[in-house]
């Protein structure tokens, strides 16, 4: 398996992100430009930015900007991490111990072939940073108390090039299974290119905490 063989898309990368960079910098930038909010708008943004008792969070769908009290975000934070069933305290700092066990595990793979030198040298991360856990809230629920949709933040960490790297491969996999369904609006399209007996009772599923009830012991796994 190799994720990216030749040196050339690498140097295009450089050349693009220098030749783009000049180009930014020769741009003359009107600096008398007409602002278009007003001092009481520029006024309320600038305190906004600086209010301490509100997360200015994406809301979970919609894409709106959403203002969160600290109090409550800090609240419903707890609430989950309590849970015991999904989360623990560990004692430590266990990225060292994580870090060796991968390490060990892609030393295995490039030894029996499986990776080559330049797989290992991408899945490898000599300082990994500690993952941040934050939520979006979920206000098309609650306006008022809305719950929190857990998100760790893998960016720099550990796995995140692992991820990368599965990924890859699994994509073109996973885009050619039947059961695949984009998003909403995909689905729309093979309900109506689909022949429904009349009678039929098309029905929904939702999960609740999906990622955190995923099984992550192997040895109890069945393939």
């Amino acid at each position: 398996m190799e994720l990216l063989e030749e040196n050339d898309t690498n140097t295009a990368v450089q050349i693009f992100f220098e030749t783009t960079s000049r180009d930014i910098l020769r741009l003359k930038l009107d600096h008398n430009c007409q602002n278009n909010l007003s001092k009481d708008e520029r006024w309320a943004l600038e305190n906004l930015r600086n209010n301490d008792s509100f997360e200015i969070i994406e809301a979970d769908k919609g894409g709106n900007i959403s203002l969160w009290p600290k109090d409550m975000y800090c609240m419903e934070a707890r609430r989950q991490l309590s849970n015991t069933q999904y989360y623990q305290i560990l004692p430590s700092d266990r990225t060292l111990t994580f870090k060796t066990q991968l390490e060990r595990l892609l030393s295995r793979a490039w030894i029996q072939g499986i990776i080559n030198k330049k797989d290992l040298d991408f899945l490898s991360t000599s300082y990994p940073v500690v993952p941040t856990f934050y939520m979006l809230p979920k206000v098309h629920k609650s306006i008022t108390r809305p719950p929190g949709r857990p998100i760790v933040s893998g960016i720099g960490g550990l796995y995140e090039r692992p991820c990368i790297y599965l990924d890859y491969f699994l994509q073109p996999i996973v885009l050619g299974l039947d059961s695949y369904t984009r998003d909403s609006s995909h689905l729309i399209r093979q309900l109506e290119g689909l022949d429904v007996p009349t009678n039929t009772l098309l029905v929904t599923l939702n999960m609740e905490a999906l990622y955190t009830n995923i099984q992550h012991d192997l040895d109890d796994l069945v393939f």
